[in-house]
């Protein structure tokens, strides 16, 4: 099926009536002067006062027209006009005798005008009523009927050919004004409409009253990778071929445009009802949800992805652009949600994208305010019971919106590329305050902060960032350590491995934190570059009941696959003292979590430093 096409007005639209007014005016005009200055130059030389009221009244009417005083009368004012000048022209002629060229050159403009900007039957009609107004000005010449009815013959066949021309010409640059808008209006990939062809529709179709107008947005999965794996001539015919699927379940009248890259748009234009409408969405996104059941060939491979969501909005009293920001939204939250989901756009979802544009703002001006603060949870061996370490970690209480978690702003600083400026102020920060505590005397040797890095920020440049910042601060290489997520170390990515390898070779050590909530298999340890396993929370049972013994022997397998690696596990989570002696019983290194202490300001963790340094030589921070 091919897809379809909205039914527009066509490209070159009759020139609006003000245009042709002006246009007439100014020829009306021009010929009344030229017959003015011709009886100036003695040229005219009968009649002479009717003639130059002629002229005068000439003149005056084009620049009653070009004024715009006749802008809105209707097509009988304009032929009216046109006959009038025929007639006046004609009566010039009779009164004058003027030659047979003048007579020509001002029938002319008549004939070209209206092969050019009348319809095609109202040009036959006018050229009848010239001919015929020519013909009886000639009767009333003197001289004989042969040489008048050749002057006739050689007229009309001039105004024949003025006619011919002037519509051949009009008909080639419509036909060339109506090429290049179909290549403006088009992808040149697909051949379907692209956005600029789908505002217009839209503005079309919101336009007209009782008519409801929904917008189905929706993208490919993972199509950057078919381009960088297969090469942009694959990702070219497979958005090609999706083309093609997708237009096979519209039905007509519906209209499917890229807007750009992968992502595309369906118009559905619904005049029986907003419940025909929603019924119609349903039926569509569940056809949309079963296209990617079969693969799609590409590269002498197969495409089993599929579209990463669906993006529904609906609506009549809205803007196009309001729309397809509804539309944007909506997708946002569906692929947000994961692969092919589907979302409609409606009251509690536009209350999450005001919530997500507040908090947005807020966090653009809070680095500003300093409403930014870095917190430390300690981290302890668990043989010994001493602090080694703490991680940085981000918090942030705005004035107006109140306390935000990280699981709602670090996602939000990700997707607006305001991560890099939050994470160089938690580096910042967190050197600066060990820094001040090893000055102090307050840290052990071996202590370590760690800091969490967003997978976004694993790219070129990291590694020279982190070394530009930690010897800024005149501290070792070791004292900062880096907790990277399963994500980003499997990613099969050459300039995340390089990275890596960077931070590795500067001295840092790695940390994989959150293990068992990404991909969650043990032989993914041996390929991973790391010195530390943090074990998520959620692998820890909360006791040593009879009932836990299968969680407690999961840990028992991850500590024994660590040792094997020569890897130190970090146990997250612990809240319990019961939870820690189990844990070091088995051969964990070392916990983390509010047994030990909840996270604390730089303040705070001082004075916790403070107390655990007074207790002994070896500090502390378990009885």
């Amino acid at each position: 099926m091919a897809a379809q096409r909205p039914v527009l007005d066509p490209p070159l639209q009759v020139v609006p009536p003000r245009i042709r007014m002006r246009v007439f005016g100014v020829l009306w005009g021009a010929a009344g002067l030229l017959g003015l200055v011709q009886i100036w130059l003695g040229v005219v030389d009968q009649h002479v006062p009717i003639n130059i009221g002629l002229g005068v009244g000439a003149v005056l009417w084009g620049v009653l027209m070009y004024s715009g005083l006749f802008d809105r009368s209707g097509a009988w004012f304009e032929h009216a006009t046109m006959a009038g000048a025929v007639w006046v022209i004609t009566l010039a002629f009779t009164l004058t005798a003027a030659s047979h060229n003048d007579v020509r050159l001002y029938y002319a403009w008549a004939v070209a005008y209206v092969a050019l900007f009348l319809g095609r039957r109202e040009v036959l009609a006018h050229l009848l009523h010239i001919e015929v107004c020519l013909a009886g000005a000639l009767w009333l010449q003197p001289g004989g009927f042969a040489g008048r009815f050749v002057v006739w013959l050689d007229t009309s066949a001039l105004f024949l050919v003025v006619a011919v021309l002037v519509v051949w010409v009009a008909a080639r640059a419509e036909a060339g004004l109506q090429q290049l808008q179909e290549q403006a209006d088009q992808d040149t990939l697909t051949g379907l409409p692209n956005r600029r062809l789908l505002m217009r529709l839209l503005n079309r179709s919101l336009a007209e009253p009782l008519t409801a107008t929904a917008v189905v947005l929706l993208d490919l999965d993972s199509f950057k990778m078919v381009n960088d794996t297969h090469g942009h001539d694959a990702g070219d015919v497979l958005l090609q071929n999706v083309a093609k699927r997708l237009s096979s379940v519209l039905q007509p009248g519906e209209v499917l445009a890229r807007l750009g890259g992968d992502e595309f748009a369906v118009v559905i234009v619904e005049r029986h009802g907003r419940l025909r409408l929603d019924r119609r969405l349903a039926q569509l996104g569940d056809q949309l949800g079963r296209l990617w059941t079969h693969a799609l060939p590409i590269a002498g491979g197969l495409w089993t992805s599929a579209c990463c969501g669906i993006g529904i909005a609906a609506s009549s009293n809205v803007t196009p652009g309001d729309l397809l920001r509804r539309a944007d939204v909506a997708l946002y939250e569906a692929k947000a949600a994961g692969r092919g989901a589907i979302r409609h756009y409606d009251q509690s979802l536009r209350d999450r994208v005001e919530r997500r544009l507040q908090v947005e703002t807020a966090l653009r001006e809070a680095r500003r305010r300093g409403d930014l603060r870095v917190v430390y949870q300690p981290i302890v061996e668990l043989n010994t019971g001493r602090l080694i370490g703490a991680e940085a970690l981000c918090r942030w209480f705005s004035p107006a919106l109140g306390e935000i978690t990280p699981d709602e702003f670090i996602p939000l600083a990700e997707d607006s590329g305001l991560i890099t400026e939050l994470s160089r102020f938690v580096i910042a920060q967190t050197l600066a305050d060990v820094g001040r505590w090893r000055q102090a005397g307050l840290l052990p040797e071996d202590f370590v902060a760690t800091l969490n890095v967003s997978p976004v920020l694993v790219r070129p440049g990291l590694a020279d960032m982190v070394a530009e910042m930690v010897a800024g601060a005149g501290l070792p290489t070791s004292t900062i350590a880096l907790e990277l997520t399963e994500s980003v170390l499997l990613a099969d990515d050459p300039d995340v491995d390089t990275e890596v390898l960077k931070l590795r070779a500067a001295g840092h050590r790695l940390l994989l934190d959150d293990f068992g909530t990404g991909y969650s298999a043990l032989s993914y340890l041996t390929r991973l570059p790391v010195d530390v396993l943090k074990l998520d929370r959620s692998f820890i049972p909360s006791g040593v009941g009879a009932g836990e013994q299968d969680g407690w022997a999961v840990v028992t397998a991850v500590l024994r696959m660590a040792q094997a690696l020569g890897m130190q596990v970090v146990a997250e989570g612990v809240e319990h003292p019961e939870q820690a002696e189990r844990l070091r019983r088995l051969g964990c290194d070392r916990g983390q979590g509010w047994l030990f202490g909840r996270p604390a300001d730089a303040d705070g963790f001082t004075s916790l430093l403070t107390m655990v340094r007074r207790a002994g030589t070896q500090p502390s921070v378990i009885a």
